[in-house]
C-alpha cells in the first residue's frame, strides 16, 4: 500500500491485499485505486476491503491498469463521488457484499470478465444504479439489495452483455421495477434490451419491502483468484458509458 498523486490510497500488488476500515476522502483522482500492475500474471490481487469509507472524490474505489483485477468487497461505503462510486472496468472476478453506494452519478460500475456477485447492499440516491457490461461467457448477479431512488437514470442498467440475474431485489416500490415487462412497476428503472439497454435481464421474485439477507439467493460461487496483471492506465470503456429460495409474502 503506498500512495499516488490524486490518489488517497494505492494498492499495486502481485499477490492478495488486504484493506480494513480505510477512510479516505477529496482525492483529485480517486479515495481508493486498485492496480493491476503485473506484466506476468492474469489478474492483480485480489485486493480485499472491508469496511471504510472512500469518498467525494471523482472516483471512490477505482480498479485501474491493462490487466484484470480480482475485487472483493465487504461493508464499504462509497458516497458523493463526483463521477463513480466504485469502478471496475477490468474485473475478472469480484463480489461485492454489503456495501453502501449513495449520491455519486452512477454507483457501481463494472465489465465482467468471468463473474461478479452483487448482494446485500444498499445502491440508493445516485443518478445511476448500476451499470454492468458482461462479457461473453461471464456473469453477473444483484440480490437482495435496495435499489432504489437512482434517478434520472436507472437503477440497473446492462450496457452491454446478453444477460444479468437480478432477482430478489427491492426497487424502491413493491410493485417492483420499471420495465416493459412489468407493468405498472413504480420502482427504479430496469434498462435491459426491452428499453435501451442490451440483453435480458432477470428480475423475478422482486421484493415487495426493504431487502433483508434472509431474502438472499443462494450466493454464487465466485472464486477471487491470488494472481495478477500488467500496468497503471486511465479507466476505459465503461467510465465513457454513463437456485431461488421460496418467495414467501415479502416476494411479488
Amino acid at each position: 500500500m503506498s500512495s499516488r498523486e490524486g490518489v488517497g490510497v494505492y494498492i499495486g500488488a502481485a499477490g492478495p491485499s488486504d484493506l480494513v476500515d480505510v477512510v479516505a476522502e477529496r482525492n483529485a483522482f480517486a479515495a481508493l485505486t486498485l492496480d493491476s500492475a503485473s506484466e506476468l500474471l492474469p489478474a492483480a490481487g485480489p485486493y480485499r476491503i472491508t469496511g471504510g469509507r472512500f469518498a467525494e472524490s471523482p472516483f471512490g474505489i477505482a480498479a485501474v491498469g491493462d490487466g484484470l483485477v480480482g475485487v472483493a468487497i465487504d461493508g464499504a461505503e462509497a458516497a458523493d463521488n463526483a463521477i463513480v462510486g466504485i469502478a471496475l472496468p477490468n474485473l475478472r472476478h469480484g463480489t461485492i457484499i454489503g456495501a453502501t453506494a449513495t449520491g455519486n452519478p452512477t454507483g457501481i460500475s463494472a465489465n465482467v470478465a468471468a463473474a461478479l456477485e452483487i448482494r446485500e447492499s444498499e445502491i440508493a440516491t445516485n443518478q445511476e444504479g448500476v451499470a454492468l457490461v458482461v462479457q461473453p461467457g461471464a456473469t453477473a448477479r444483484v440480490h437482495c439489495s435496495n435499489l432504489r431512488g437512482n434517478l434520472p437514470g436507472a437503477g440497473l442498467h446492462l450496457v452491454d452483455g446478453s444477460a444479468a440475474d437480478a432477482r430478489a431485489n427491492y426497487w424502491g416500490a413493491p410493485s417492483g421495477p420499471a420495465h416493459p415487462g412489468n407493468p405498472g412497476g413504480l420502482g427504479d428503472l430496469l434498462r435491459d434490451g426491452a428499453n435501451g439497454g442490451a440483453g435480458s435481464v432477470d428480475f423475478s421474485g422482486f421484493l415487495a419491502a426493504e431487502a433483508t439477507p434472509d431474502d438472499c439467493l443462494q450466493p454464487a460461487v465466485v472464486e477471487i483468484p491470488t494472481a495478477d496483471g500488467p500496468g497503471l492506465a486511465l479507466l476505459a470503456v465503461l467510465l465513457a458509458l454513463g437456485g431461488l429460495a421460496a418467495l414467501g409474502a415479502r416476494r411479488s
